[in-house]
C-alpha cells in the first residue's frame, strides 16, 4: 500500500494542512497518511486533530538547518526559511520509504483532494516509471515539474535520489545560492536524459496546478470556468499569495468535497 507523506514546519500552515488531510480522509479512509513535524507551539491541539484523523506524525525536532528558520515566513517565496523549510521534504519522503518499505507520495499542505487518487493508475505508471509529478508551465511559463505533488516507486535508486537532493538543497542554502525543493529536482533530474526520463509529468488537466484559478478571497468556485479542469483529481493553491488567500481558495474549490465520490480512473502513459 502507498504511503502519503506530507510535512508540518511550525504551525503557520496548519490551518491548510488540516483541509488538506480532511481532503484526504473524506476519501481515503484506509490509507496511511504520514505527517513529519517541527513544533514549537500548539502542539497538543495539532497532535490532537492528527490522531482524530488517524495520521501518523513524526516529530523531527529541530535538527541542523531548522534552527537557523523561523515557523512564519511560509508565504515569503524563497527566502532562506522557505529553502530550509522545504528541505526537510525529502527528509520526510526518504524516512517514510526506508521506515515503511513502501511508495510513497507527498502532498504538499496547499493541495486538496477534489476526488479519489487514482492509485491502480499509479502502479501503473511505476511499472515504467521511478517518479510521478506534477507538471506546471503554459505558453507563458516553461515546463517544470512542481514538487507539491510528486510520487516515488520504493526502492534503493529512490532512496539515494532522496538523500542527494536533501545534500544538494542543503549545500545550496549555505552557500546562499537561493535554491528551493522544486529548483533542486528539476536542476537535478536535467543534468542527465537518463535521468529525466524515469520521471512521468502527470497530465494538467487532470492534476492543475493553481495558476489558473482568480488571486483573490471568498469567491464562488461554482462560477468559475475551469477550462480544460472540468473533474481534477486536486486543487493546488500554490500560486495564490498568502496563507490566508491560500485557505479560502481552499474553502472555496473545497467546498463540494466529499459529495461525490468516484472510481480510480486511468492515466495515459507515454
Amino acid at each position: 500500500m502507498t504511503i502519503l507523506v506530507n510535512l508540518l514546519i511550525g504551525d503557520e500552515t496548519w490551518e491548510l494542512q488540516k483541509r488538506s488531510l480532511r481532503s484526504i480522509r473524506d476519501f481515503h479512509p484506509e490509507i496511511r497518511i504520514v505527517t513529519y513535524h517541527s513544533l514549537s507551539s500548539n502542539k497538543t491541539e495539532i497532535l490532537k486533530t492528527l490522531d482524530s484523523l488517524q495520521v501518523d506524525n513524526v516529530d523531527i525536532g529541530t535538527p541542523g538547518l531548522l534552527s537557523l528558520g523561523t515557523s512564519s515566513e511560509y508565504s515569503d517565496y524563497n527566502t532562506q526559511s522557505f529553502n530550509i523549510r522545504s528541505s526537510f521534504k525529502w527528509l520526510a519522503m526518504l524516512g517514510a520509504m526506508a521506515n515503511h518499505l513502501d511508495n510513497i507520495i507527498f502532498i504538499d499542505a496547499d493541495i486538496l483532494l477534489m476526488r479519489a487518487l487514482p492509485f491502480s493508475s499509479f502502479d501503473e505508471i511505476w511499472e515504467h516509471y521511478e517518479i510521478f509529478v506534477q507538471d506546471e508551465g503554459n505558453s507563458l511559463f516553461p515546463k517544470h515539474p512542481c514538487t507539491g505533488f510528486v510520487g516515488m516507486k520504493f526502492g534503493d535508486q529512490n532512496i539515494t535520489l532522496l538523500d542527494k537532493l536533501h545534500k544538494e538543497q542543503a549545500a545550496a542554502i549555505l552557500s546562499s545560492e537561493g535554491q528551493h525543493d522544486q529548483s533542486i529536482f528539476f536542476q537535478h533530474i536535467s543534468k542527465s536524459i537518463e535521468t529525466y526520463k524515469l520521471v512521468y509529468f502527470l497530465p494538467q488537466s487532470l492534476f492543475p496546478v493553481g495558476y489558473m484559478a482568480p488571486i483573490y478571497r471568498n469567491f464562488d468556485s461554482s462560477s468559475v470556468a475551469m477550462q480544460g479542469q472540468e473533474d481534477p483529481v486536486l486543487y493546488h493553491a500554490n500560486w495564490t499569495i498568502g496563507v490566508e488567500n491560500k485557505v479560502a481558495l481552499m474553502d472555496a474549490f473545497g467546498s463540494g468535497v466529499g459529495h461525490s465520490k468516484r472510481e480510480d480512473m486511468s492515466l495515459p502513459l507515454i
